[in-house]
């Protein structure tokens, strides 16, 4: 268990909450938020999911991610490419287990 561990949905959710509030001036990086946002909603509605198709992602990227959503600022350079990428990363991982 990974997403589905209290502490770990907290952070999702408050990454949620912080990146709603978020006005991004850039076409490019708010297209990567929305994405974002969008793949840590559907985290946060089937975590157990999440947890049985992205093994390999929560060993390798886990913590990393958790730390960059716990740390997201859209204003730092980097912080919200830093979020998609790895986002982007489970995403794979969970479709190429979906189907």
């Amino acid at each position: 268990m990974f997403f589905a561990v209290e502490d770990n949905m907290k952070v999702l959710k408050g990454f949620l909450r912080k990146a709603k509030a978020v006005h991004v001036n850039s076409a490019i990086k708010k297209k990567r938020l929305d994405r974002c946002k969008r793949i840590v909603g559907c985290i946060c509605k089937s975590p157990e999911a999440w947890d049985d198709r992205c093994a390999f992602n929560i060993k390798q990227n886990g913590n990393r991610f958790l730390q960059a959503l716990k740390t997201f600022d859209q204003a730092k350079k980097g912080d919200v490419d830093s979020v998609h990428t790895i986002s982007y990363r489970f995403l794979c991982e969970f479709n190429f287990f979906s189907g």
